[in-house]
Formats: structure tokens, sequence, C-alpha cells
């Protein structure tokens, strides 16, 4: 079973896809997208998502992406990074999305696990971790009722 270390190695982030078109040397039906990530800036992917979108269907649509794998050779295009979908039966890959629009960059993750140091009263059970979560950053944790 993966680690809480293992997934925080994972450099997932959102981009918006910039340009998509036919990936037509793909043994499966693939699109090549062009996905700015902000600051990383601007990564591609071949994507196998051609039962469910188009490429009009992608222009501007935020995705959700790992980007610090290695990039693989798909058919000699040079995949970047990996866009995250649900798998249904059939291949049918629904793509994960933010459900607001957030800046091309933002990291996905769980905050609480990103630099966050937590007490050693919760850890060790003394002191719930939801009154630790009304703490303010720096004051001593209050005494557990």
């Amino acid at each position: 079973m993966p680690s809480l270390d293992q997934f925080q190695k994972l450099d997932i982030r959102v981009g918006t896809v910039i340009s998509a078109r036919p990936h037509s040397s793909a043994r499966n039906p693939a699109l090549q997208l062009q996905i700015d990530f902000g600051d990383i800036g601007v990564k591609q992917s071949s994507a196998q998502v051609t039962r469910r979108y188009t490429n009009e269907d992608l222009i501007n649509r935020q995705v959700i992406a790992v980007v610090n794998f290695p990039p693989r050779r798909i058919a000699g295009f040079r995949s970047d990074v990996l866009v995250l979908g649900a798998v249904l039966p059939g291949n049918d890959v629904v793509l994960l999305i933010p459900d607001a629009n957030v800046p091309a960059g933002t990291q996905i993750g769980q905050p609480w696990t990103r630099g966050l140091v937590i007490p050693t009263d919760v850890l060790l059970g003394a002191l719930p971790l939801e009154d630790t979560c009304r703490m303010r950053v720096g004051s001593p944790p209050r005494p557990h009722r």
C-alpha cells in the first residue's frame, strides 16, 4: 500500500488546456494536448479521452495532471505530464477537474500535509485536532476540557 510520504512526492497540479489536436499516429484514439501550468510552463500530454471529448471541448478547460513523472514517448510524441481521469468501462475517460476555476499551476493535495506541523499533544491524543485547527500559528495549545 502506498504511504502518505509516497503520495506527497507526486506533484499534481491544475492546468488549462490551450491546444488539442488528434494524435493520428497513436495506436488507440487520443488527443495531443498543450496544457498551461502557470509558473512551471506549458507541458504536453497524449490523452485517450476521445470517447467523451472533442478537440474543441477541451480548449480552455482545466484539467488535473501529475507533472513530475519523467516524459514518455507515445507514438513519437513526447508526453510530459499524466492527465488524470476516472476510467469507466470501454475506456470511457471522465477528466478530473476542479469545481471552480483556479490559477494554472495550482497544486493539488491535502493542505494539512504541506508544511503544517501537528503538535505532539494532538498526535498523542491529548488534544483534539479540531482545537488545533482553531489555533493561530505560534499560539500554545489550549488545555483540553
